[in-house]
């Protein structure tokens, strides 16, 4: 399936909500400021992890890593959140005002194909799913071009790579 329309939705400063280790997460962009971020008084810094696509992009954007926080990452089946210091190149607003923030490993490989296409690390944060409503519950794969986003649409990802479109309540 085609990433392109959850690319645009991101890029545009849209949200995606995510299937994370059985919990509901909402992600953004990790390397531009996100409006919706610094609106709600909810979001905290310390309650984000970034997602990365491999180790690659780890080595673009966050500061000097041990050697063991890499084997962690490769060695666990399943995310494992290492806290690092940040080389600048991700948002201030989900790092600690030490510069610190959580990364993780895409494990998911539907999720590491769509980080690697944003060319970006995705910033998520557990949500309440009862705070959403589906828009279209017959479609698994919205066509978003033919909708009328709003700045807090939320487009769920699922680990199959289908997407459907939610809305806040």
């Amino acid at each position: 399936m085609e990433l392109k329309l959850l690319i645009e939705h991101l890029r545009h400063g849209g949200q995606i909500a995510l299937k994370s280790d059985q919990q509901c997460a909402l992600g953004v962009i990790a390397t531009s400021a996100n409006p919706i971020v610094s609106k709600d008084p909810g979001f905290t810094t310390n309650s984000w992890v970034c997602y990365m696509a491999s180790d690659v992009m780890l080595d673009n954007f966050v500061g000097h890593l041990p050697e063991v926080g890499y084997e962690l990452l490769e060695a666990s089946e399943n995310s494992v959140d290492i806290e690092t210091q940040l080389k600048g190149r991700i948002h201030d607003d989900f790092a600690t005002k030490e510069g610190f923030i959580k990364i993780r490993i895409a494990k998911s490989e539907a999720l590491a194909r769509l980080i690697r296409q944003l060319r970006s690390p995705l910033a998520v944060k557990n949500i309440e799913e009862r705070d959403f409503e589906l828009v279209d519950k017959t479609h698994p794969c919205i066509q978003v071009e033919n909708e009328d986003l709003r700045e807090l649409d939320v487009i769920r990802f699922h680990p199959d790579a289908s997407f459907k479109l939610y809305r806040k309540k």
